[in-house]
């Protein structure tokens, strides 16, 4: 036997104690490990670009608005007749250079997919469904509480709808102030602004909405329990 084989008996296999095996296994995986596939990636996006173009649909069809650069694309459509299509690329210009400044090319590349997807999604969407009458109060809730959902699916995939979502998404991440108290506030405007083209029951519904939309965001974007981007 030779000099390291007797070391080797002698020391014995290595046993891990206990305690520590056990922090390890409470440990989570690696971000890397938990990462999207693009597969994904694309899934996820394309559903969150359906969701919220569905959302946009129940609200124009019901005359209310909803957060964001889409609901004050809504808003200054109702006021002015300019096709929301059009609003949502150029009320977003701004906005994609921050992204591209403060997240990177990649958030930025695919927030323009998600922009343009919305502007096709709520052209085409009037041409493949028909609502010939819709409850007020259903239609405002349930676009925005859709909206929301949509943007959130959107987050965890590493994109959003551009606006101020990236803002909000920039400040959660160097401040820890929530992204979705900062969409409310730019909803409260986008609301006020709303109040000179919609009447003040639906603003009311609006605001309801608002809320709504952005308590979903508040309540399920959470980095620090979501590890899986």
């Amino acid at each position: 036997m030779t000099t390291s084989s007797a070391k080797l008996a002698r020391v014995g296999p290595s046993v891990t104690p206990p305690d520590v095996a056990t922090e390890r296994s409470a440990r989570p995986a690696r971000q890397g490990e938990l990462a999207h596939t693009a597969i994904e990636d694309v899934f996820g996006i394309a559903s969150g670009i359906l969701v919220v173009g569905f959302a946009l649909y129940l609200l124009r069809a019901t005359g209310a608005v909803t957060g964001g650069i889409a609901g004050l694309a809504l808003a200054v459509e109702y006021w002015s007749g300019v096709s929301v299509t059009i609003l949502i690329v150029v009320l977003n210009i701004p906005f994609v250079f921050i992204a591209w400044w403060q997240k990177g090319w990649r958030f930025t590349l695919r927030t323009l997919i998600c922009i343009a997807g919305i502007a096709v999604t709520t052209q085409i969407m009037g041409h493949v469904l028909l609502l010939e009458s819709i409850n007020p109060v259903f239609g405002a809730l349930t676009g925005n509480l859709l909206a929301g959902l949509g943007m959130l699916m959107l987050f965890r995939h590493n994109s959003s709808l551009g606006g101020v979502s990236i803002t909000g998404l920039v400040i959660q991440e160097r401040t820890g102030f929530k992204a979705g108290y900062t969409q409310l506030i730019f909803d409260c405007v986008v609301v006020a602004i709303s109040c000179v083209s919609i009447s003040g029951w639906m603003v009311l519904l609006s605001v309801c909405g608002a809320v709504i939309l952005n308590l979903v965001i508040v309540l399920n974007h959470r980095p620090d329990r979501y590890i899986g981007y």
